[in-house]
């Protein structure tokens, strides 16, 4: 029987180049210096949503705050 950890819904703040962004999703954890995402969405200033395909992963040098929502 396989066990299933509870993955944390967060939304990540991040600066880079093109500015500040905010991705929310569910963080799967963190490898070679990224923090990989799972069912993210990209979020912009006006509140609308793009969901972005495949996991999504982050380098932590761009990450500016990491803010848990919940969990499921």
């Amino acid at each position: 029987m396989a066990l299933m950890r509870k993955r944390r819904l967060v939304r990540v703040h991040t600066t880079d180049q093109a500015g500040s962004r905010t991705v929310e999703g569910f963080l799967v954890g963190r490898w070679s210096g990224h923090y990989v995402l799972t069912r993210a969405k990209l979020l912009d200033d006006g509140g609308t949503a793009v969901q972005l395909a495949g996991d999504v992963e982050i380098p932590t040098r761009n990450v500016l705050l990491i803010q848990r929502m919940g969990a499921q």
